[in-house]
């Protein structure tokens, strides 16, 4: 939820997942939300904090995932 555009799919997000995780940008972060990781600030316990101050929350099944992923892209991108 960066901007107010809509983007419409014709494709499951399951199968849009599958082709974005081989990239480390991209984190599953609940049942029906995928993350850019270059647009999360932190992550405090379940709640994802974006760089445009939008909260969300992740479901418990995705944290621990989403956090790896996330600690491994900011060293990425340090490099």
């Amino acid at each position: 939820r960066l901007s107010k555009e809509e983007i419409v799919l014709v494709q499951t997000l399951d199968s849009i997942e599958k082709k974005l995780m081989y990239s480390n940008i991209f984190a599953k972060a609940g049942k029906s939300c995928l993350v850019n990781l270059d647009n999360v600030r932190t992550i405090n316990k379940n709640v994802i904090h974006f760089s445009n101050d939008i909260q969300e929350e992740a479901s418990r099944r995705c944290l621990s995932e989403l956090l790896n992923r996330f600690k491994i892209r900011k060293l990425a991108v340090k490099m």
